[in-house]
């Protein structure tokens, strides 16, 4: 898959969802990678962690796992069009949020980042 449809379908399996957190946001999709330094506080995660709301549990009603489905179907997507991943955890002092997470998609054609701003107490 080439470096535009990559983009065109997680835009596409993004749309109208939103990432779970004690606040939900939608995640921003940065095509050619994020144009601002990274902070040095924070911690490193892996994709699997970022997208852990794609876990089926037992407790979960027919929506929350229709919703858990859609995480999934974003996480195949980008585990099987890119060559590697990294996501940098770190706070922020912002009005509506307390945190953001930056992950960096390596596609064999460019860099995709993806934005996804948090709310943890």
């Amino acid at each position: 898959m080439n470096l535009k449809d990559f983009i065109a379908e997680l835009r596409r399996l993004l749309s109208g969802l939103l990432y779970i957190s004690e606040s939900d946001f939608p995640v921003e999709v940065a095509p050619r990678g994020l144009p601002y330094r990274m902070p040095e506080k924070g911690e490193v995660r892996s994709l699997d962690r970022v997208f852990q709301m794609r876990n089926l549990q037992d407790w979960m009603r027919a929506e929350e796992q229709a919703t858990a489905q859609r995480w999934q179907t974003v996480y195949d997507h980008i585990a099987n069009n890119t060559i590697a991943s990294v996501a940098w955890h770190y706070p922020v002092n912002r009005r509506n949020y307390t945190h953001e997470q930056i992950v960096i998609l390596l596609h064999p054609q460019g860099v995709v980042g993806l934005r996804i701003k948090l709310v943890e107490t």
